[in-house]
């Protein structure tokens, strides 16, 4: 299963103090075990960086370094940035995420923030709850 995940699940990753930490670690886990093909854009990964500047850069820098070998980033087109210029997604950096994650045949999104992803795409939106316990059985 090709998974693409939102920026929202790498921050969770990032800050094990987050409600989310736990499904993120457990879908990252899986990711490096070879059972998903996880995903992430190119422009999540800087964005989290921004994010995460409070804390030193080094951290982030080990972090990252740790979970790019079990995933694959893609980037994030014109072809993308043309679509989410004229789609009815009120956020142009979740139409630009969910153009990437169509053209590049992910099989679903995983967001913290379904219901802003949700009528905007064709693809299955969850939560990283709902998929770790879908995946679980």
């Amino acid at each position: 299963m090709r998974v693409f995940l939102d920026t929202n699940i790498i921050i969770d990753l990032l800050d094990n103090s987050r409600e989310g930490f736990m499904s993120a670690a457990l879908i990252f886990e899986a990711a490096k075990e070879g059972l998903l093909d996880v995903c992430l854009s190119s422009q999540s990964i800087t964005d989290c960086a921004y994010i995460a500047r409070k804390k030193p850069l080094a951290v982030f820098q080990s972090a990252i370094g740790r979970v790019l070998p079990f995933v694959d980033v893609l980037p994030v087109t014109k072809t993308n940035l043309s679509k989410a210029s004229t789609s009815a997604c009120p956020d142009f950096e979740d139409a630009a995420l969910i153009a990437c994650a169509e053209e590049n045949l992910c099989d679903i999104i995983i967001t913290s923030n379904t219901k802003h992803i949700k009528p905007f795409t064709t693809l299955p939106v969850q939560s990283p709850g709902e998929f770790v316990q879908l995946v679980k059985g």
